[in-house]
């Protein structure tokens, strides 16, 4: 594949897609799991962060427990035009499992602990 070809795809690609990593918390609000405290950035594309976090409202978080999450996402987006409504979903999602809240918890607890005596300022 030659630099054009590479240039050409990665455009065509960007083009209606922008690719996102992040770390997130994820509670469970009456059966539902909802992204909370959403931190991100933004690997290729054009989309902005405003409409990068409402695409989370509508989404379908589908994961076993809550906790705290690292994941990956491509979000589709279109302009719209007069006759046809703009469009903007998670078109693909991978959440990875990084500790529960109770977890974090004690792990701030024990470096708030472990640092005290270490506070030069």
């Amino acid at each position: 594949m030659s630099n054009e070809e590479i240039i050409e795809f990665i455009e065509d690609i960007t083009k209606h897609r922008t690719i996102i990593k992040g770390i997130t918390d994820i509670v469970n609000d009456d059966g539902y799991y909802m992204v909370k405290d959403n931190d991100f950035w933004i690997v290729t594309g054009f989309l902005d962060n405003d409409s990068i976090k409402l695409s989370f409202e509508d989404a379908d978080i589908n994961v076993e427990r809550e906790g705290v999450y690292e994941y990956t996402a491509i979000i589709y987006h279109s302009r719209g035009s007069y006759y046809e409504p703009s469009e903007i979903y998670i078109d693909y999602i991978d959440f990875r499992f990084i500790e529960t809240f109770q977890e974090r918890d004690r792990e701030e607890k024990l470096n708030k602990i472990l640092f005290q005596d270490f506070d030069l300022f």
